[in-house]
């Protein structure tokens, strides 16, 4: 079964949140997920499925960065952090 974005944000964002030092289910979540591919920019990971993305910084949530992962939507209405129970910002790259 393919995953739609709102399935990739909350799957991720649940991982995120339920990682352990000794469980990084992040990670484990990252390497389930079937994406069309990869690339490191800016110091950041980023993983994407067509114009999906996601970015982080660190695949460990107990690495020490300066922002948050976050996932940006296909139709360019913005991007939402993982680890903030906020709304999507509507900031436009």
């Amino acid at each position: 079964m393919k995953l739609n974005q709102r399935d990739i944000y909350e799957k991720l964002n649940n991982a995120w949140n339920a990682s352990t030092q000794e469980c990084n289910h992040f990670l484990q979540a990252i390497r389930s997920i079937q994406w069309d591919g990869s690339y490191m920019a800016d110091g950041d990971f980023v993983f994407y499925i067509g114009d999906f993305e996601v970015q982080t910084p660190v695949l460990d949530p107990f690495e020490k960065s300066n922002h948050l992962p976050s996932v940006w939507w296909a139709d360019g209405s913005g991007y939402i952090e993982l680890g903030y129970n906020g709304e999507s910002h509507t900031f436009k790259r």
